[in-house]
């Protein structure tokens, strides 16, 4: 479980509301201050900032990156393989992780 709370107060003492948002579009619109990510997934990495509504006007947070990292997925190997000739070969291999592989 992963929460993101936002932090900004504004000097109204009436109620107030926040906007989630995610690389800059609404993500979530809600009276809840904080934004619970019940089971992180890699589509959930970016960048997030809160906006609180109340009153007395609007203010907006500083943005975090949510940064989620994953094991390799979504491997493709292929392999080329010269057979006239009888000892060539090239083997390709690709695949999905975060952090990336460093080669």
């Amino acid at each position: 479980m992963v929460n993101l709370t936002c932090t900004l107060s504004s000097d109204s003492k009436g109620a107030e509301n926040y906007t989630w948002f995610k690389n800059s579009e609404c993500y979530s619109d809600t009276a809840d201050r904080t934004l619970v990510f019940q089971k992180i997934e890699s589509k959930d990495t970016g960048s997030y900032y809160c906006k609180v509504w109340s009153n007395a006007g609007s203010r907006s947070s500083s943005a975090v990156t949510l940064n989620v990292f994953y094991p390799p997925r979504n491997t493709i190997i292929q392999s080329f393989l010269e057979a006239a000739e009888g000892r060539f070969a090239i083997i390709y291999c690709t695949t999905d992780s975060n952090p990336p592989d460093r080669k």
